[in-house]
């Protein structure tokens, strides 16, 4: 095999190897958390508002949402609370604290700073279906838990 040969074949291998990487990567791993997505479904987004809570009702526009109270950076004792939307909801939280922590909820990126005795709301559209906590960043201690269903009331497992 010639030198020219050898270097044809490498650099086929990278353009070979790239794609297949290229390809798990958009086409294999819509099931994690943070898959990437070309069609512009990227993340969560966030944004201040009411803080109402929510119920899930038949409007052009569907909301989910709840009050989840944090004592001492954890949980009452009844455990995390747990939130159900549907994907494409306008999911909205109201996190009420008797300390300063900050939140964040994993999987959409979003943190926010709760300061001891007001509540503050976290809204974002439910814009992909799974499993998403809501942890205390300084403990990793989950208060809530936003349970996303896609198309046809499915959740993927691991999201």
């Amino acid at each position: 095999m010639s030198r020219g040969d050898r270097v044809i074949a490498i650099l086929l291998g990278l353009i070979l190897g790239v794609g297949i990487v290229t390809a798990f990567v958009f086409l294999g791993s819509e099931g994690t958390i943070d898959s990437p997505s070309l069609g512009g479904q990227a993340g969560g987004e966030s944004g201040g508002g009411s803080g109402a809570n929510g119920g899930a009702g038949e409007t052009a526009t569907r909301s989910c949402g709840a009050t989840i109270h944090v004592t001492g950076g954890a949980p009452p004792e009844s455990g995390p609370a747990q939130v159900e939307c549907r994907q494409g909801d306008r999911a909205r939280l109201q996190v009420v604290s008797d300390m300063a922590i900050d939140v964040e909820l994993v999987g959409y990126g979003i943190t926010r700073t709760i300061p001891a005795g007001e509540a503050i709301p976290i809204e974002f559209t439910a814009s992909k279906p799974g499993n998403f906590p809501l942890i205390v960043v300084a403990s990793h201690i989950g208060v809530a838990e936003v349970r996303v269903q896609g198309p046809g009331g499915s959740i993927k497992p691991g999201g």
